[in-house]
């Protein structure tokens, strides 16, 4: 193990984004969770938030990745880090209509 190699582990690691900043995804859904949460003021939002918020991001982002990939089902299985099958299941179950090497979904 050299002083060099170590340099570089060091610098790889300064390379990887930080999930937690300003633009990231995270950040997003953290701002658009205290909105929703502010839309109910002193209350609860009704039972079964973690269904709803899983149905209400699957869709479009299902849809986001068949329009990168053209409606390549591998190439957008495995961007999302699912199974093809999976994916054509929630395809089915979500009703999602799309033509494979088309934008427009």
């Amino acid at each position: 193990i050299s002083v060099s190699s170590i340099e570089e582990q060091i610098n790889s690691f300064q390379k990887i984004p930080n999930i937690h900043s300003v633009g990231s995804l995270s950040a997003s859904v953290e701002k658009n969770l205290s909105h929703y949460f502010d839309l109910h003021k002193s209350s609860y939002p009704p039972p079964g938030l973690y269904n709803r918020v899983i149905h209400e991001v699957e869709r479009p982002l299902i849809l986001k990745t068949l329009a990168i990939t053209k409606g390549n089902q591998i190439k957008a299985a495995n961007l999302l880090g699912i199974n093809r099958n999976t994916l054509r299941k929630k395809i089915n179950y979500l009703d999602i209509q799309y033509k494979k090497s088309s934008k427009e979904f």
